[in-house]
């Protein structure tokens, strides 16, 4: 794994020695392949925590629907890379991290061996603004119209885990800088980071700024490619007449919590 930095460290971590265990694509491909291998988000972050847990973290992990996010066991920690209020454009979804330690709340010193996403919040999101396109053709202007002005966090104890919900105030613009919608929306750090697996970045602006509310001059965008405002946009396989471009530029430039 290109990602592998730091083991050094780890030299008392304790880990399962027999990888029959752990019998999946991502292992057999390990075990098997010599040079570049291909694997999935699940196929790399469920592995990991059986290593780690034993083989039954999958068993315990589809019978409670979990959402883990952060699994602990022998005083080790495995958490995905999206935890925390980092830029997408610099976390690599490729990277799991190891700590020493067990999830902790400090006030009150209460340790939990998993921490997961609280499930179904979403639903009671109020309806977000209709995906529209504002830039299409050959050049577009990166600049956000998606901006997050608000970012919260909430816990909660379970018997099992800590649960955590991400709440995201957000300010859209449509086509006119008067045209604004303001509303909530829910994230989890599952939904981040099997999000990064879908996306990729475009070529940084090669002009000078001043500061991040400059806008960068016009850029090409190419045939089949649109822009436009950074949420609701159609799902994989999803066919939307209206919008029959397969590869969409998000305008999301310079706010880390929008990408």
């Amino acid at each position: 794994m290109a990602s592998v930095s730091g083991i050094g460290a780890f030299a008392d971590l304790p880990i399962l020695a027999n990888l029959n265990v752990t019998q999946g694509s991502f292992v057999s491909s390990v075990q098997k392949t010599k040079g570049t291998i291909l694997y999935d988000p699940a196929g790399l972050w469920h592995p990991f925590c059986r290593i780690l847990v034993g083989p039954h973290f999958t068993t315990e992990d589809s019978a409670m629907n979990a959402n883990n996010f952060m699994v602990s066991d022998f005083g080790w920690t495995v958490y995905l890379p999206s935890f925390g209020d980092h830029d997408p454009a610099s976390t690599n979804p490729e990277r799991l991290f190891v700590r020493k330690g067990v999830p902790t709340d400090r006030q009150i010193g209460e340790q939990k061996l998993r921490v997961r996403d609280v499930a179904n919040l979403a639903d009671f999101d109020e309806m977000m603004p209709c995906r529209h396109i504002t830039d299409r053709g050959m050049t577009y202007v990166p600049r956000c119209l998606s901006r997050v002005i608000q970012r919260t966090k909430y816990y909660g104890s379970r018997r099992n885990a800590f649960h955590l919900d991400i709440a995201f105030k957000v300010e859209e613009i449509a086509d006119r800088e008067d045209d604004r919608k303001t509303f909530d929306l829910h994230m989890s750090y599952c939904e981040l980071y099997y999000g990064l697996w879908n996306t990729m970045l475009t070529p940084p602006c090669p002009y000078p700024k001043t500061d991040e509310s400059s806008q960068c001059t016009v850029t090409k965008l190419g045939p089949g490619v649109a822009a436009g405002p950074g949420l609701n946009w159609k799902e994989e396989g999803e066919v939307d007449e209206e919008v029959p471009e397969n590869v969409f530029v998000l305008l999301v430039r310079g706010d880390r919590r929008s990408r």
